[in-house]
């Protein structure tokens, strides 16, 4: 009978050595499901160790940027007809980085001498599938870029820069339009 209790008594203390031991292994080895760092722009990121999603920490929400490839990728939208400004034609590329959306706008043929005296501004709309608009970016004439042939002709004129902007307010983005804006005194 001793003999039984002896072996009892070591079993269960091997036993609860052994669990204590599996749970100093397991807490020392559990590295949890989110790391959170700083990237180079001064941001905190959240990091899904378990899953490789990255969310932005904007003041008390989280903005998610497991996507941010697809939206860095330039998209070209479908060209606008601009009947009302002599037939010409305006172009629009854009890309996400970084809550900013950056944009390549253009339009061809190059205003004429007399539009360009009129034509004060130029106002790109991007709006949701609805119609609602989710971002305006004014544009002067005068600071876009004149692009010449190989005679020194203007051919077109083009603007390359960005607006601060949501990712998920670029995700809503599905419409663009062209509008403008005349010179004072004119019609």
């Amino acid at each position: 009978m001793r003999d039984r209790s002896l072996t009892y008594v070591v079993h269960r203390g091997v036993l609860a050595v052994s669990c204590a031991l599996l749970a100093v292994i397991v807490s020392g080895c559990d590295i949890g499901r989110w790391e959170i760092k700083d990237d180079k722009q001064g941001r905190i990121i959240r990091l899904d160790r378990w899953f490789g999603g990255l969310a932005v920490v904007d003041g008390t929400r989280l903005v998610a940027i497991k996507d941010s490839q697809a939206v860095a990728a330039a998209k070209t939208w479908p060209e606008k007809s601009l009947p009302n400004l002599g037939q010409r034609k305006a172009y629009l590329r854009t890309a996400w980085r970084a809550d900013r959306m950056y944009y390549q706008f253009s339009f061809t043929p190059a205003p004429d001498e007399e539009i360009a005296k009129k034509l004060a501004e130029l106002t790109v709309s991007l709006s949701d599938t609805s119609g609602f608009d989710v971002v305006e970016i004014p544009i002067a004439l005068h600071r876009m870029t004149k692009i010449v042939d190989a005679e020194g002709k203007e051919h077109s004129r083009v603007v390359n820069s960005s607006v601060a902007l949501d990712y998920e307010d670029y995700l809503r983005a599905h419409l663009w339009d062209v509008g403008w804006k005349w010179s004072a005194g004119t019609k």
